[in-house]
């Protein structure tokens, strides 16, 4: 299936629009004269005052979507939907702001990174808050932020770690792909196991960016919205066959997990932004190519003393340098060192242990 484009009379009936000086005269007097008066045009649309056009056409109040399309129907042998489109100054909801949707809505990759962004860390607004992403990682927050762009002129405002937008795109998506964003209401875009797989790859990594965990013997998959979950599993077996997953688990949080043996082949799809999730995928990579879990003639645990000797370190760091996953370095290396009396842990304030050498 091919990225589809989506038309003005596509969006939801409940927009609201403002059109061109001109092209708004020009349209409203051709529906007028085409129906034969103003009082007729106003029956037609099934309206109680006729003021609702003369208001509309002066471009005293903003034109609802629904009606748009009532008198394109009447008049569409004089007007095309794109020259409509071309005329459209701004679209909003009811309340709220206005934005520069580009028209037609063409499908494409940054559309998708929204989508899943917002069934993720963001939020869908409500009647009186706006739309909002949240994410630690700068990275994220400006990808995010460019791809708004590919939507139109899109208004945002940063505050610390927190995106504000229109809450009207999360509505235009939402109706688009017929889903809704909440927590435990989102749902899998069915669409995603018909276009192409690069969109499931911008899906998935999207997802990874906000709700995955990254580390050193597999990817996971977290949600506590269990259908969600299951739909995305389900994509990536169809779109991925050969991905070895495990089952879901949990009762209220729920996850499911990428295998180790797949990461590598995940990793060269270079679409995970997330820059901790970025370094922990690299770091498994250049540990899976040197395969440095045999430990001939106690190399490792050599080398980890004389690293040692010079500067206390996590485990993590010192898999950083050895290139050996931090699991082999805890359980196989420092646990032995440490019964020996080599080394020592130190408990951090994040928790995480420093390793120094012993020298009592």
């Amino acid at each position: 299936m091919k990225p589809r484009k989506f038309h003005i009379f596509d969006l939801p009936s409940n927009l609201y629009l403002f059109l061109d000086d001109k092209f708004r005269y020009k349209f409203f007097n051709t529906a007028i004269i085409k129906e034969g008066s103003l009082t007729k045009l106003t029956k037609r649309l099934k309206l109680k005052y006729h003021q609702y056009i003369y208001y509309w056409k002066i471009g005293k109040q903003l034109i609802p979507l629904k009606y748009l399309k009532k008198l394109y129907e009447l008049i569409k042998k004089d007007f095309s939907i794109t020259e409509i489109e071309r005329n459209i100054i701004y679209v909003r909801a009811k309340r709220g702001f206005s934005v520069n949707i580009t028209l037609p809505i063409k499908e494409n990759i940054n559309i998708i990174k929204i989508v899943a962004h917002l069934i993720g860390d963001g939020f869908g607004g409500s009647k009186r808050n706006q739309a909002a992403y949240f994410n630690k990682n700068k990275k994220v927050l400006e990808d995010f932020k460019m791809s708004l762009e590919s939507l139109g002129n899109i208004p945002v405002t940063k505050i610390g770690n927190l995106l504000r937008f229109p809450k009207i795109v999360a509505d235009i998506l939402s109706h688009i792909y017929k889903i809704k964003f909440g927590t435990f209401e989102s749902k899998l875009p069915l669409v995603l196991f018909r276009l192409p797989r690069r969109y499931t790859i911008a899906f998935i990594s999207a997802f990874i960016d906000d709700e995955g965990s990254v580390n050193y013997s597999r990817i996971d998959f977290n949600s506590s919205n269990l259908k969600l979950l299951r739909g995305i599993r389900k994509l990536i077996f169809y779109k991925f066959p050969s991905y070895s997953l495990s089952k879901i688990s949990g009762k209220r949080a729920f996850r499911f997990s990428l295998s180790s043996q797949n990461i590598c082949e995940f990793n060269k799809l270079n679409m995970i932004l997330h820059s901790d999730k970025c370094k922990k995928l690299e770091l498994f990579y250049k540990i899976h190519r040197l395969d440095n879990r045999r430990d001939k003639n106690n190399f490792s645990k050599n080398k980890i003393l004389y690293i040692l000797n010079k500067q206390p370190l996590t485990a993590i760091e010192l898999s950083e340098r050895l290139l050996i996953s931090p699991n082999t370095i805890r359980d196989k290396h420092l646990k032995i060192l440490c019964k020996m009396n080599l080394v020592k842990a130190i408990r951090q304030k994040d928790g995480a242990n420093l390793f120094i050498l012993n020298r009592s």
